[in-house]
């Protein structure tokens, strides 16, 4: 089991959530330790009837604070000192629910980018049938072609990692399946992640994809810059909670007896869409294990999310994408 720091400050139900959360993860076998002000933590641990080691921090980073002049002001931040046990050896991950901002600013200049990645990124699942990665959504609103080769190779790791998938399939996310559609960002693109399949055997491009083929299951990984990303991810969550209320409308009208066994249902698609269910997303790219949660998360989405971070640093996520793009930098071009 890897050592989890959690940022008990950061997010909309900080600091009791977050705390809640890091018990329930603890219950589960987790190696947690809190991040925050001590003062506010240990009254809220012995109101749960809970025990977890604290790490005093002083000051906190607001979710409206501009993410990097904060760090270089409040050095002694929840987020900054959640990261710096993580460089320093004492912790093997850490996440948080609070500015997305700092946490990606902490991890970029507290723990530095891999060697062979400009753009950290942030992969989010999208749990389809099979599960698809989606990646950026929402770190980089602005990127170039290259930057889309960076993402294909993070995804595709993280689809190996969790999912055991190989070859892992790789799609461009555009606005047509024909090749040459899209922006200069996604026709350049196209052309480097068709280099990247030729000189790396363990993902396969399939081309273009669009918005629909977040569902089909012909694809594992979906690379795009942060800003189409974000939108599509928020329009998929949008999407489905349309479906959820509109099949509860629906439910209502059916007569009692099949009542039960309608909302059974609909309660476990509830379930398997809930970004409670995932937790959060990694953050890719960076020299350690870094899970940034949704800013509204609950205790069940912080214990969620410990749960994916210490999955990652037990199955040597950071090890396996520095070795895969050590491998991808000494490949032949051509």
């Amino acid at each position: 089991m890897g050592r989890v720091a959690v940022d008990a400050m950061g997010g909309d139900h900080a600091p009791l959530e977050i705390i809640a959360g890091a018990l329930l993860a603890a219950g589960d076998g987790h190696e947690v330790t809190l991040v925050g002000d001590e003062a506010a933590i240990t009254p809220i641990l012995d109101q749960l009837g809970g025990e977890l080691p604290v790490v005093h921090a002083s000051e906190v980073i607001g979710m409206g604070d501009h993410p990097t002049r904060s760090l270089r002001e409040r050095p002694d931040s929840s987020i900054v000192v959640a990261a710096d046990l993580v460089r320093d050896g004492k912790a093997d991950a850490f996440i948080s629910a609070g500015s997305t901002g700092a946490a990606m600013a902490a991890a970029v200049f507290r723990l530095g980018r891999l060697k062979g990645v400009q753009r950290p990124a942030i992969a989010s699942v999208i749990p389809a049938p099979k599960p698809i990665i989606l990646l950026d959504s929402g770190a980089n609103p602005d990127v170039k072609p290259e930057h889309l080769v960076e993402f294909a190779v993070l995804g595709t790791v993280m689809a190996e990692t969790y999912y055991g998938v190989d070859p892992v399939r790789v799609g461009l996310l555009n606005i047509g399946e024909e090749p040459g559609k899209g922006r200069e960002l996604e026709r350049v693109g196209w052309d480097q992640l068709t280099a990247l399949d030729a000189r790396d055997p363990l993902l396969t491009f399939v081309g273009n994809v669009e918005g629909r083929d977040l569902a089909t299951g012909k694809i594992d990984v979906i690379v795009t810059d942060g800003y189409a990303g974000n939108i599509a991810l928020k329009t998929a969550e949008g999407t489905i909670s349309l479906m959820a209320l509109s099949a509860l409308e629906e439910i209502q009208r059916l007569d009692e007896a099949h009542r039960p066994g309608a909302m059974a249902m609909l309660e476990a698609l509830r379930r398997r869409f809930d970004y409670e269910h995932t937790g959060g997303a990694h953050l890719l790219g960076t020299n350690g294990v870094v899970v940034i949660s949704h800013g509204s998360s609950n205790r069940s989405a912080i214990s969620q999310a410990i749960r994916m971070a210490d999955e990652g640093a037990d199955r040597g996520l950071v090890d396996r994408v520095r070795d895969r793009l050590a491998a991808d930098l000494e490949a032949p071009r051509t």
